[in-house]
């Protein structure tokens, strides 16, 4: 299962969205700023080694996987286990799509108010087939309370204010 998607502006090295899923929030805790940093500086220096760039980081239980279209670099967070050839190809898909809703505002120098790309949540969760449900059943020993940055809190919301 996906555990990570960050997305990170190239030129400034932003962290534009990042949204994190199951548990994996406790493993990571409050460093959602340095996996990006991290991701842009191995996409950096793979360049700068003359390389067309960073595609995939394998750990020993988790891949990053990686692709860039200018002017933003996405980066999926997986299991090991998990069945690359599908989660490279949600990638392609989110990343076309966070370009078309947002490439405006990414031309404009816009995208220093990070907020504006919140809406994307939603976008999210359907290209990668994941309900609210499934959400809930993966989450349910979690400390979500100050995981802003995570799906299931980010729905959360989305249902609260939807049904105000």
């Amino acid at each position: 299962m996906i555990k990570m998607v960050t997305i990170i502006h190239l030129e400034s090295g932003i962290t534009l969205f990042s949204r994190i899923f199951e548990n994996f929030c406790q493993v990571i805790d409050d460093e959602i700023d340095t996996i990006g940093c991290f991701v842009n500086a191995m996409e950096l220096l793979s360049k700068n080694l003359g390389q067309e760039g960073i595609r995939q980081i394998e750990m020993s239980n988790i891949n990053i996987l990686i692709y860039e279209k200018h002017p933003i670099l996405m980066a999926f967070i997986i299991d090991l286990k998990d069945n690359l050839k599908e989660y490279k190809k949600k990638l392609s898909i989110c990343l076309g799509t966070f370009l078309k809703e947002y490439l405006d505002v990414l031309t404009n120098d816009n995208y220093h108010d990070i907020s504006i790309f919140n809406n994307f949540n939603i976008t999210l969760q359907e290209i990668l087939d994941i309900s609210i449900n499934e959400i809930n059943l993966a989450c349910p020993n979690c400390e979500f309370g100050s995981k802003c940055d995570c799906l299931y809190e980010q729905m959360n919301h989305k249902f609260i204010i939807s049904k105000d």
